[in-house]
Parts: C-alpha cells; sequence; structure tokens
C-alpha cells in the first residue's frame, strides 16, 4: 500500500499549549469505524488507537502518523475533552511524497574536561533540522562542578531564543525543542551538549536524537 505522511506533528489545545497526553482517534472517513495509522512508511506497524500524544503534542518519540488513504481524526485532551474533528483528511495534508522526515541517532559519552560534546554532522547536509531530543543514559558526574546541560548548536535555539537545560541522572523520558523554521542547510550540522557550569568528568553518556526533514513541502 502506498502512505503518506501527515505533516502536522505537534497538535495544540484550545489555548495554544501542546496537547500533552492529548488522543487522536482515527475513523474511516464519515464514519466512526476505527482505521488505522501506521508508525512509518512501511505501514507494517500500526499506532494504537488512539495515538496517545508525548508531554510536546506529538507522537511517541521516533514515530510518525502515516495515513492510508483519506481519513478522520478525532482529538481529545488527555481527560477526553473533545478538542475538534478533521474529516476527510487526505494526500493534500501529507507530503504527498515530496518529503521524508527521519530520525538519527547518536551516543556522545562524557569526555573529563570538556566543557561542549559535539555530535559532529549529525544533521546531514540538505536537510531541515525540525527537532532534538536528549536522553542520559548513564548519569553525569558532578565531581568538576557540572549542575546541568544545555542541547543545541552553535547556530541552533529552540523557538524561545534559549537552549533548553538538562539535568544529570538517567532519564527515561526526554527533552525536546521545536525547529521548525529553520532552512535547509547545504552543509552537515553538529549538535552540541554544553555544560551549564563546571566542566564533564568522564562520567556517563548521553543519547541524542534529530529529526530530519529532506524534499520540498507541499
Amino acid at each position: 500500500m502506498a502512505l503518506v505522511l501527515f505533516e502536522e506533528l505537534q497538535f495544540f489545545d484550545n489555548l495554544g499549549n501542546p496537547l500533552a497526553g492529548g488522543k487522536i482517534f482515527t475513523y474511516a472517513p464519515a464514519t466512526t469505524t476505527p482505521k488505522a495509522v501506521f508508525t512509518d512508511a512501511t505501514g507494517v506497524t500500526e499506532h494504537a488507537n488512539p495515538v496517545v500524544l508525548d508531554a510536546s503534542g506529538r507522537p511517541p518519540l521516533g514515530t510518525q502518523i502515516w495515513l492510508n488513504g483519506a481519513i478522520k481524526f478525532l482529538i481529545k485532551t488527555a481527560l477526553d475533552q473533545e478538542l475538534v474533528t478533521v474529516d476527510n483528511i487526505n494526500a493534500a495534508f501529507g507530503s504527498g511524497g515530496l518529503t521524508t522526515r527521519t530520525t538519527l541517532t547518536t551516543t556522545l559519552a562524557a569526555t573529563s574536561g570538556a566543557a561542549v560534546l559535539t555530535a559532529s554532522g549529525l544533521v546531514p547536509s540538505n536537510r531541515r533540522l525540525t527537532g532534538a531530543w536528549s536522553k542520559n543514559l548513564v548519569a553525569l558526574g558532578t565531581s568538576q562542578g557540572l549542575s546541568g546541560y544545555d542541547l543545541g548548536s552553535h547556530s541552533l535555539q529552540d523557538r524561545w531564543g534559549t537552549n533548553i537545560g538538562f539535568g544529570l541522572g538517567t532519564k527515561t523520558t526526554v527533552g525536546n525543542f521545536q525547529l521548525s523554521e529553520q532552512p535547509v542547510s547545504n552543509v552537515s550540522q553538529d549538535i552540541t551538549v554544553s555544560a551549564l557550569s563546571g566542566t564533564f568528568d568522564g562520567t556517563g553518556s548521553i543519547e541524542i536524537t534529530v529529526e530530519v526533514e529532506s524534499g520540498t513541502p507541499l
């Protein structure tokens, strides 16, 4: 089957806040008959119905919403307050095969004495960076005054104009920020982890994941 990517990857409540824990119920158009959407372009793995959004109002990390033909969305809050129904969503709302979003992941080991850790070239050339996430796989040491870190790069910050700070303990959830206005870059880009104070002491490791988009949006 030919799938198309639904491009609206972040959802908001009526006050403009990310729809944390929101629920996306998916049906065949003009019906209440459930219809599957998929986690990636292969069409092998179906999302749960409803799709439960993460704390930032996005599908679970590492997944997207791929459509097999027209569909109806019923969007609710985490407390089941109905927000909106959007019927007959079709390829006009998706990439139409013109854009592709993928995630790339690397792990940075804490380097003793370093104030900045760099994921060199994690964002390939000719890609638009649409999001970045961080997860501590192993807790970071504090013997050299480290109190936390910022996730960003030399040229990229989040939409509020400052990087996002993270703590030191092992995290089972991730932080993230949206970079929807970033242009396509014709060179690869680094993602950096910068100490908020002191330096890294060689203890711990950090997993960095980026979402990148290629192609031409409709």
